[in-house]
């Protein structure tokens, strides 16, 4: 039966890097005998906001493309990382901006403790099944002295284990402060991500950290230069990984072919997406699916090359969370649930990060909302081996609930 997937958000992209282990550290060899992963087992209701998850994570990628594509052509996002943070500020909310919250992760509002009650299933299931994998996820509520009702940070210490911080001093110290717990809860990968000082009395945040090793690694020994095809028709240089003897499994859609290289013991998963010959990224990201990457239909083996990769991002995410149906929060915001005054939404901050190499990955992600006051398959013949050798999307996720921890598109690599 093909899963359900719970596009939340670690990240959509994957992760490796040097630092994440050498051939000596245990699991990178895949030799050893690893614990089988268990399932996170999910009530009926639970399993039916997967659906609201999954519209949640891919309109977050397309609409975050969109809001960027001038920029950057690489984009990384955490769809987890931003869901956990908007369900602090929707369980903040009442009234017409709690409709919206709602709507924006999938369910209704009435079905807000059933939110709390499946993200408390992700923080206390997700960091343990799978000891070749480590994975952490923090959440702060941070205040002057009086702004929040005292009901409101003991309901999010209960359901989130979301610390109560004080924001005092200068605004300098403040984002000093903010900057330092996000860089120790992400193990160093997201430093100094507020540029400037925290506007108003309350901020929001949430850090998530992953690194996991393959199940199986690539052999260092026959990574080799390669040339990568950006987006814009240039071409570079990169240092492409090669699975060899070792092959991995593979789906085809209309327009892509689906890589599955699983890590540690099988519980997490990344998911590459490679756009056929002469189809466009942009093609397959507007038209992808959750049963394009999670369908266990017609998989078959292949040899992998992919290219090793650090990718970071950083994003303003006002106008994408507005433009997929939350408005109100930025003006007229009902929080009353959460405090006394008229305050609003000011702005939301997202980064990334993830390395990509032959033992594994490394990914982490923040999202910060500082709330200050009122604002404006197919017949297609694959090759033995696929080459990802020109843009392509990523995706990690969870197997069981299918929850997308990290997601992101690769439309340029620099040469190494």
């Amino acid at each position: 039966m093909m899963k359900k997937l719970i596009i939340l958000a670690l990240c959509i992209g994957a992760l490796a890097v040097s630092s994440c282990g050498s051939s000596d550290e245990p699991g990178t060899g895949g030799t050893e005998k690893v614990e089988p992963a268990l399932p996170i087992e999910l009530t009926a209701t639970q399993a039916r906001m997967v659906d609201g998850y999954n519209k949640f994570a891919l309109n977050l990628m397309r609409e975050t493309i969109k809001s960027e594509l001038k920029e950057n052509p690489n984009t990384l996002v955490s769809p987890m990382s931003m869901e956990m943070a908007l369900s602090l500020l929707a369980n903040g909310a009442d009234g017409e901006t709690l409709h919206e919250l709602a709507s924006l992760l999938g369910i209704d509002g009435k079905d807000l403790p059933e939110l709390n009650a499946l993200n408390r299933r992700f923080l206390d299931l997700l960091p343990e099944i799978d000891s070749r994998t480590r994975l952490s996820m923090a959440n702060s509520v941070w205040s002057t002295s009086g702004a929040v009702l005292p009901s409101y940070t003991a309901k999010m210490a209960k359901a989130y284990d979301a610390e109560a911080m004080q924001l005092g001093g200068s605004g300098e110290d403040s984002r000093r402060r903010i900057n330092s717990w996000i860089e120790e809860k992400t193990d160093g990968m997201i430093k100094d991500m507020l540029l400037s000082a925290p506007q108003g009395p309350v901020v929001l945040t949430n850090a998530l950290y992953f690194r996991s090793v393959w199940n199986v690694r690539f052999d260092r020994k026959l990574t080799k230069p390669a040339e990568f095809t950006c987006q814009d028709g240039t071409r570079s240089r990169v240092q492409m990984m090669d699975s060899g003897d070792n092959a991995v499994s593979v789906s085809e859609t209309v327009n892509a072919s689906v890589i599955d290289l699983p890590y540690g013991n099988g519980a997490y998963m990344m998911h590459v997406v490679l756009p056929h010959e002469g189809i466009e990224l942009a093609n397959v990201v507007g038209n992808l699916t959750v049963e394009d990457l999670l369908s266990d239909r017609g998989k078959t083996p292949a040899g992998v090359r992919l290219p090793r990769f650090d990718l970071g991002s950083s994003h303003e995410m006002k106008d994408v969370v507005a433009a997929m149906g939350a408005k109100s929060v930025f003006h007229d915001a009902d929080l009353s649930k959460m405090l006394d005054g008229g305050e609003a939404v000011g702005s939301i901050h997202h980064n990334c990060h993830i390395t990509v190499d032959e033992y594994g990955s490394e990914a982490a992600a923040a999202t910060v909302i500082d709330i200050f006051g009122s604002t404006q398959g197919s017949n297609t013949v694959r090759p033995a081996v696929l080459e990802v050798n020109r843009p392509f999307m990523f995706v990690i996720n969870e197997q069981s609930t299918g929850a997308i921890l990290f997601m992101g598109n690769v439309s340029e690599l620099a040469g190494e």
